[in-house]
């Protein structure tokens, strides 16, 4: 991780950043139908369970109302924003939405 830099320059403090992604709360979400960790801004990853792919634990980021998901993996180095039209709730087009974030986590190593 960075700890806050940018190309050299400090951006946030480091412990502005490792509370960005500490853990505050471990829940299951009625609304999504699984478990999920919060930070006290964010939705954080799982090992197994995540909605950012198998294997995200350091990820941090949010999704927003359905279709819409920002978030960062310091482990791959990368940021990520996803929009989708349609809105698809609880159905096997939510699974397809899903299994994007599965591919850029299988697909993208950790660095």
């Amino acid at each position: 991780m960075r700890d806050g830099t940018l190309n050299g320059v400090q951006i946030f403090k480091p412990e502005t950043v490792h509370n960005a992604h500490a853990m505050h709360i471990d829940a299951f979400d009625k609304m999504l139908g699984m478990p999920v960790k919060y930070s006290q801004g964010f939705m954080l990853g799982r090992k197994y369970l995540s909605m950012y792919g198998l294997d995200t634990e350091q990820v941090f980021g949010h999704i927003g109302f359905m279709n819409v998901v920002g978030y960062a993996d310091p482990e791959r180095d990368i940021s990520v924003g996803l929009m989708n039209n349609g809105k698809p709730g609880l159905t096997a087009k939510m699974i397809k939405f899903l299994n994007v974030m599965n591919t850029i986590a299988k697909q993208i190593p950790k660095v």
